[in-house]
Formats: structure tokens, C-alpha cells, sequence
């Protein structure tokens, strides 16, 4: 999955983990760079860029390629997979796309990024983890202490602060961003 996320950034487009999922489930192995690649320009076509990103997320991948079987499977899938541009958002400061990235179940998109974040700490610690190009390349500005912080800011939306879950991951967000600014 990283090569496809790197493969999208490239092309100047953040897809959420929600959207990978589907992406995953609707395309064969050995098609999925070519079903990549005409899926991005069916998106720059009809949707509007954030800072010159092309945000992906769920709902909009859904009206990009028709797939019953793979919106079903995505619906019950919620382990993290480290395989979503939320982390690259939050890292680059770009608010709107991250909130565009959340859209269809927050709290799986915010463990997605937390999990990407975990990578890029335990990468630095010694481990072999596997993360974006750009996610390696835009944290690697931020000290160990600013990733810790961006991590402990994501995960404090679990907190029971919010009674609505969708006010706790943009606040956890956001205190991310200012995390790494």
C-alpha cells in the first residue's frame, strides 16, 4: 500500500485510509497502479484541490468507481493500516484536507494516522516500519519530542471529552498540527 500512497502523492493527491481500503478491495493486484493512475485523473477532473492536493476520500472514491462489494467490506474493516495521507496532512499543516481525509469515520481515519505516526517514531528508534516517502521526508524536520506530541494529540480523542466523535478527532487534529508547527 505505501508504493500506491507514494504513487498518489506524486500525482498530487491525498487519499484517506477509508479510501484506500475501498481501493484495495475494488481493483486486482497486478491492475492496481493503471486503476491507480486513472482513478487520480478522473478526481482532478471533478474535484476541487486543497493547497494543490486533490483530497480522496471515501464518499468521493465511491462516486469515482462503482464497487457495492468493496463498500461493504470497507464498512466492517477498522484495524489501523499505515496506508493513509491523514498523517501527511497533519504533518504538512494543511487543516481543510485533513478534515476532507476524516469524513467517513473519523476515529478509524485518526488511528490510521496515529499508527502512521508510530511507524515514523519506531523507524527513528531502530524498527522496520514502512511509511510514505512524504510522510518520511516532512517529519523528518520535526524533533522526536513534536512527533511524541502529535501522537499524544491525536490519541486524546479517545479521552471521553467530546460526546461527538467528530468534534474530538478534528480537536485532536488540530492540536496535532499546532504540535509539528
Amino acid at each position: 500500500m505505501t508504493e500506491l500512497e507514494n504513487r498518489a502523492h506524486a500525482q498530487k493527491a491525498l487519499i484517506s485510509s477509508d479510501a484506500m481500503r475501498f481501493f484495495m478491495n475494488a481493483t486486482k493486484t497486478e491492475e492496481r497502479n493503471e486503476a491507480l493512475d486513472a482513478m487520480l485523473i478522473k478526481a482532478k477532473a471533478s474535484l476541487i484541490a486543497t493547497d494543490g492536493w486533490v483530497v480522496v476520500n471515501l464518499a468521493r472514491i465511491e462516486t469515482l468507481i462503482d464497487d457495492a462489494t468493496a463498500e461493504a467490506v470497507v464498512d466492517t474493516q477498522t484495524e489501523a493500516i499505515t496506508a493513509g495521507s491523514l498523517a501527511e496532512a497533519l504533518v504538512t499543516g494543511n487543516v481543510i484536507a485533513a478534515f476532507e481525509l476524516i469524513a467517513h469515520r473519523p476515529m478509524v481515519a485518526l488511528a490510521d494516522a496515529t499508527a502512521d505516526l508510530d511507524a515514523v517514531y519506531r523507524a527513528r528508534k531502530g524498527e522496520q516500519t514502512k511509511v510514505s516517502d512524504m510522510l518520511a521526508a516532512e517529519t523528518a524536520r520535526l524533533s522526536d519530542a513534536q512527533l511524541m506530541a502529535a501522537i499524544t494529540a491525536l490519541t486524546s480523542a479517545l479521552d471521553g471529552t467530546y460526546d461527538s466523535e467528530g468534534a474530538a478527532v478534528k480537536t485532536a487534529i488540530v492540536k496535532a498540527i499546532r504540535a509539528v508547527s
